[in-house]
């Protein structure tokens, strides 16, 4: 497949806009030239290909998605919800407490690798006693804060551009998808269900593992059935997802949104894409070829 070579045999998609560092989602696609492609003809192709009534391709090759800032933005989700229960508790208690203390707290954990998705319980009852100082309660509402966290998803999901589109086109052409997120259940299910994924998701907590983890790619293998080497797995995280899955033969891609370095040290992706509609020309592409 054409391409230029970049450090050894990453291959980076060319794109002439990128998004900025920020939250907020482009409501416009990004420009970009693949293959001597524009946006315009990938969909144009697609089109075509549905018009003509192919409704699926031959493929040898199965498709694995990272979820968060890959597929979907949630726009800071957990950290929101917990800071306005915090909020409440502290009001219910008459408790005053620092809030750049308490901020700088819930950014650290939420920012870090977790050892079990099981600490996210027992961290977020600390943090309502440690702030608010609602003792028994903050256990009470440490277990609330998984369903009110799921429930302010509808409002804090957004779909990254392209994303619908992109897993819109794989489901019609038949090519097999999955999602391997880090993260707790029922939340990283509804982030998908929340976008129009129909497809299996495995997420860390419910499959024991979590990304790097050869592990937890193990559960992509056993469920496609499927060498390493006949899956594809997408994901912006170098470390988690370019670096585990290239560990154990998968094929990656990187979805480096922001133009950043790639960080030294870590498997290399084998191709470089900085927008959802240039997966889309990828996997297409990748799926009429083969």
């Amino acid at each position: 497949m054409p391409g230029s070579g970049i450090r050894g045999g990453m291959r980076r998609l060319s794109s002439s806009a990128f998004g900025k560092r920020t939250n907020e989602v482009h409501a416009a696609p990004y420009e970009f030239e693949l293959y001597g492609l524009s946006y315009e003809s990938v969909v144009l192709r697609c089109r075509r290909l549905r018009d003509n009534g192919v409704t699926s391709m031959p493929h040898d090759f199965v498709v694995s998605l990272d979820l968060d800032d890959t597929l979907i933005i949630d726009n800071r989700l957990e950290r929101t919800v917990a800071l306005a229960r915090l909020d409440a508790l502290a009001s219910e208690y008459d408790a005053r407490y620092d809030r750049a203390a308490a901020e700088f707290v819930i950014d650290e954990f939420l920012s870090r690798d977790r050892d079990s998705d099981r600490d996210t319980d027992m961290f977020i009852g600390w943090f309502y006693e440690r702030f608010a100082r609602a003792g028994r309660a903050a256990v009470n509402a440490a277990k609330e804060y998984r369903d009110a966290v799921v429930a302010a998803a509808t409002v804090h999901v957004n779909a990254i551009p392209g994303a619908r589109e992109t897993l819109a086109e794989l489901d019609r052409l038949t090519i097999p998808c999955a999602i391997l997120t880090n993260g707790w259940s029922p939340l990283q299910e509804e982030k998908a269900r929340l976008i129009g994924f129909r497809g299996p998701v495995f997420v860390s907590e419910r499959i024991g593992a979590r990304k790097p983890a050869p592990e937890a790619f193990a559960a992509l293998r056993e469920y496609f059935g499927v060498p390493f080497g006949r899956i594809w797995h997408v994901g912006d995280n170098p470390r988690a997802d370019c670096g585990g899955a290239k560990s154990v033969g998968m094929t990656t891609v990187w979805f480096d949104r922001y133009a950043e370095p790639y960080p030294a040290g870590v498997h290399e992706p084998d191709y470089v894409i900085h927008s959802q509609w240039e997966l889309l020309a990828l996997l297409t592409h990748t799926a009429i070829d083969t």
